[in-house]
């Protein structure tokens, strides 16, 4: 049982971190497309687009592979005749 608890807990922080990784790229992004285009008033590209939609998709990507991870742990816990 420890050994399920410690594997648990390296895939959840390595997930975490990815998670994490991935919205704080995608908050730089948000940033930086804003500045682009409210301040240099430039039109909106198709590589802006490609890549806003690429972000947005990989940071939401990761929380819901980091949630469903949580949750599949929690299931296979409760339900483990082990426990």
């Amino acid at each position: 049982m420890v050994v399920v608890v410690v594997v648990f807990l390296v895939v959840f922080a390595f997930l975490s971190a990815f998670a994490f990784l991935a919205v704080l790229a995608f908050l730089v992004f948000s940033a930086a497309f804003a500045l682009e285009v409210v301040f240099l008033a430039a039109p909106l590209g198709f590589v802006d687009l490609v890549f806003f939609v690429f972000e947005t998709f990989l940071a939401f990507g990761f929380f819901l592979d980091a949630t469903l991870f949580l949750g599949f742990f929690a299931f296979a816990t409760i339900s483990s005749p082990l426990c």
